[in-house]
């Protein structure tokens, strides 16, 4: 009888350790950088990498980003480039570009998980403007919720980002 249940622990104990580390690393971690790409790979126009390409989430030019995720503490981040002294700051001051609303407004958004290394986007506050911030930023149809969205709120594929972790 005890022959067969330890060996049966082992292996439940192994699968369960297996199907853990699997589902921990489809969630994102706060403190870990990741490229950001759009999961809408076929015939996404990017006016930064080029027609048919999906759009890496990136610098000025289309320069491929890592982008650190800093918590708030209360499901909210700011997405921050890693980089700090490669590129100079568009919108949240002198230290690293920061992905933010225009004018540098409140830079938190909510991370949504809906698939396997598959996000949405979305601006912590609402806000009644009816389109583009800058060339991501869009209102999605339906709501005054803003969210970051390569083609403009028409393709709800359009609007999931891919995160894959940095490893150096």
């Amino acid at each position: 009888m005890f022959s067969l249940v330890f060996p049966t622990l082992a292996i439940a104990f192994t699968l369960l350790s297996f199907v853990t580390s699997t589902w921990a690393q489809n969630l994102l971690s706060l403190g870990n950088s990741y490229s950001i790409r759009s999961a809408a790979d076929d015939q996404l126009y990017s006016r930064y990498n080029g027609e048919g390409s999906p759009l890496l989430l990136g610098a000025e030019r289309g320069d491929d980003a890592t982008w650190h995720l800093d918590g708030s503490g209360d499901g909210f981040v700011n997405i921050l480039h890693r980089e700090s002294e490669k590129y100079p700051s568009t919108a949240a001051g002198p230290h690293r570009p920061i992905i933010a609303s225009a004018g540098g407004h409140p830079t938190w958004w909510r991370v949504t998980h809906v698939g396997w290394r598959q996000y949405l986007i979305s601006h912590k506050v609402e806000d009644d403007q009816n389109g583009a911030f800058d060339a991501f930023w869009t209102v999605r149809e339906g709501s005054n919720q803003i969210w970051l969205d390569p083609k403009g709120g028409d393709n709800d594929q359009s609007q999931v980002w891919e995160f894959d972790q940095y490893e150096p």
